[in-house]
């Protein structure tokens, strides 16, 4: 439930930020929000909130079922998406020794709270699986300027600790109007 953890003043972001808006009011379940820029707003598109403290609760009902139903299928990988800190991989660790997997975890890094200093090398440390760098969220939560520099930093430490490291989404988004990616 959104209404309990976002607060007014916060950013909520939806479609690739895309749509942008600040959050003016709660009142039990439901967010009122300033929407900043205009936009097409479509079904089944994410939500970004690049203010919002999600203190180790980033797993949702669903999530925790598919956990369940995965580690009964033997998966070998499980890949936790708006990772925060290492408390939210280790939580993750817990939840599938429960399930007796032996799943490894690949720790999704696209969250502000992820890539600062105190979080991101515990992180790194903690994963078992590797770490993806979600560029296209990443950008939209912490800003495309800063992609880059925490690209490089994120591969340093993967190399530092011996981590399978991945680069991805965002990477082809130029081809939606031309025929050929850009160099970036």
């Amino acid at each position: 439930n959104l209404a309990k953890k976002v607060k007014p003043g916060e950013r909520l972001y939806i479609f690739d930020g895309k749509i942008r808006t600040t959050v003016l009011s709660v009142e039990n379940e439901s967010i009122k929000v300033k929407v900043e820029n205009s936009g097409v707003l479509m079904s089944r598109k994410g939500i970004n909130l690049p203010d919002t403290d999600f203190s180790g609760d980033i797993l949702t009902e669903k999530d925790l079922k598919d956990i369940e139903y995965g580690a009964r299928q033997d998966i070998d990988f499980v890949a936790l998406s708006f990772v925060q800190t290492a408390e939210d991989i280790k939580h993750l660790k817990r939840l599938l020794k429960q399930h007796n997997s032996q799943a490894r975890i690949v720790a999704k890094i696209e969250t502000k709270a992820a890539i600062e200093k105190k979080n991101l090398e515990a992180i790194v440390e903690c994963v078992d699986g590797g770490v993806m760098i979600a560029r296209g969220d990443l950008a939209v939560e912490a800003g495309a300027e800063v992609v880059p520099i925490v690209q490089r930093q994120i591969l340093g430490l993967c190399q530092k600790y011996g981590k399978l490291s991945i680069v991805a989404t965002q990477m082809m988004a130029s081809m939606v109007d031309a025929p050929e990616p850009t160099r970036a």
